[in-house]
């Protein structure tokens, strides 16, 4: 498995000195990540989520309007 930060890749490589996961699987999991020089210092917290797709709440709040008004609640003037 790929590293997905130099971070992780650190943390990984002092675990294994420490003895806390098996040998070499800090090395093994460096040679299958491509390119280490790319790899973000840290993992950012919106590096899971998709760009563009922000969900907005005027879609609830216009329904809840509109329950409101039926029902005689605020806003319905």
């Amino acid at each position: 498995m790929p590293f997905k930060s130099k971070a992780q890749m650190e943390k990984f490589f002092a675990m294994e000195k420490r003895g806390e996961i098996p040998p070499g699987t800090a090395k093994r999991w460096a040679e299958e990540t491509p390119n280490i020089k790319k790899l973000p210092e840290k993992k950012g917290e919106n590096s899971g989520k998709k760009e563009g797709k922000e969900k907005s709440s005027t879609g609830k709040r216009k329904k809840v309007q509109r329950v409101k008004r039926r029902v005689g609640g605020k806003g319905s003037e």
